[in-house]
């Protein structure tokens, strides 16, 4: 009502000093319908007490501001094109004076893009938000652009540089941060150890982000931890753990209302009960996941979703649709250089091929010995492709070079061998 009545009466001053509160009341409590309707109001205001066409570098900043707020809202309720536009037009918006927002919205505008899969220019635009975070000499602002950069290079591969700027961000973070920034920094410097196998270091992360996140009742981010500890079980091989942390979380994230973790959950629930021995069970939540994340363009769920219904197809004996999804997953993953996607998506091409292509088996096992001995790959994607190795009376030869050079050559003939198997033409 404040709110409202602070609209009412164009009081934008009132409006711009309330929003930061206002707006992180609203995300903990996953109030994103209320987030967008309050973000509107605060735009129309803003912008009907503007003089002009943004000539004025204050009124710019401040309709810049209202946009910053109403795209990070409609990220959440899944509107994620629609917030890259709102985030871009606020980017074109603002004055060079304006360093604090600038600094919020590229950092802001750098994770929407990883979210619809544009890697390339997600790092970019997150470089450019921490050189100016630098600049600018916030801790709050530098620990949020580490984050999203560091979290960039992960999905790209760069897993010791992702760390490194993580553990910045804690830092960070712990010396001048809110409550809600500490707690992601817990929450992706986890993620970072997740990656390189250090376990027991990210379920303490996982641990000290959902504390954060339970003592700021944000319903949403609780969801994500308890999720995110699944995945750490998961990898450590505790399937029957890591199912019933998926579950659990799930109900806090189907009140949440967050779509992308939901699609991401049922992913990976999919990607457990094969690992169970379940592949017909596995394919509803891999199929739900596909059909979330495919419809509000998330690109990273959508092609884990692809190779979970890949391998619970092969286990079925269905390997024309194992293929496809394959085929389809490894030309994302390159077109995006999703690189853990990539090496898992080649594994399972591997995997099939060894079934279903017996003549390949020598170059399949010679993808597979690639991705085993590469640092640059997830820990577990590493060894799931041992796994295979062994139980192909195969090895890692003791001159493996510990890196994946040459894994888009690898990803490419991986699919014009499944060509054959889907029947159609490269």
């Amino acid at each position: 009502e404040a709110w409202q009545s602070c609209a009412r009466a164009g009081n934008v001053a009132a409006l711009a000093a309330a929003a930061p509160a206002w707006f992180d009341y609203l995300e903990c409590r996953s109030f994103i319908a209320e987030g967008i309707a309050a973000a509107d109001v605060w735009l129309l205001a803003t912008r009907s007490s503007t003089t002009g066409a943004g000539a004025n570098a204050t009124e710019a900043t401040a309709v810049a501001a209202a946009l910053y707020y109403l795209g990070l809202f409609q990220r959440f309720g899944a509107r994620t094109t629609d917030a890259l536009a709102t985030l871009t037009e606020a980017v074109t918006r603002l004055p060079p004076s304006a360093s604090r927002i600038i600094v919020q919205v590229r950092a802001a505008r750098a994770f929407t893009l990883l979210l619809l899969g544009r890697l390339a220019e997600a790092q970019s635009e997150a470089k450019d938000a921490r050189d100016l975070a630098e600049q600018h000499g916030d801790p709050v602002l530098l620990a949020a652009a580490c984050r999203v950069l560091g979290l960039a290079l992960l999905q790209s591969g760069h897993r010791q540089e992702g760390r490194a700027l993580q553990l910045q961000a804690l830092a960070l973070a712990t010396t001048g941060g809110r409550p809600s920034l500490l707690a992601a920094a817990h929450n992706n410097l986890a993620m970072a150890e997740n990656h390189l196998g250090n376990y027991a270091a990210a379920e303490a992360g996982y641990q000290s982000a959902l504390a954060c996140w339970r003592d700021l009742q944000a319903t949403g981010n609780i969801g994500r931890g308890m999720h995110n500890l699944g995945v750490v079980s998961r990898r450590q091989g505790d399937h029957a753990l890591a199912l019933t942390r998926y579950q659990a979380a799930l109900e806090v994230l189907r009140k949440a209302g967050d779509r992308n973790l939901i699609a991401l959950n049922l992913m990976s629930t999919g990607d457990v009960l094969l690992r169970l021995g379940r592949p017909a069970e596995a394919r509803e939540p891999a199929l739900q996941a596909l059909e979330m994340a495919e419809r509000d363009g998330h690109m990273l769920p959508a092609l884990d979703a692809r190779i979970v219904l890949a391998q619970a197809s092969l286990a079925l004996g269905a390997s024309a649709d194992a293929a496809r999804h394959l085929v389809i997953a490894l030309e994302g993953a390159l077109q995006h250089q999703f690189t853990n996607v990539l090496a898992d998506a080649v594994v399972s091409t591997a995997r099939l091929a060894l079934v279903a292509l017996p003549k390949m088996r020598p170059v399949a096992l010679g993808w597979v010995r690639v991705i085993a001995a590469s640092e640059e790959i997830s820990t577990s994607i590493r060894r799931d492709a041992a796994a295979l190795l062994e139980a192909s009376h195969d090895t890692i030869p003791a001159s493996a070079t510990g890196t994946a050079h040459g894994l888009a050559t690898i990803a490419e003939q991986a699919c014009a061998a499944l060509h054959g198997l889907t029947g159609e033409s490269a």
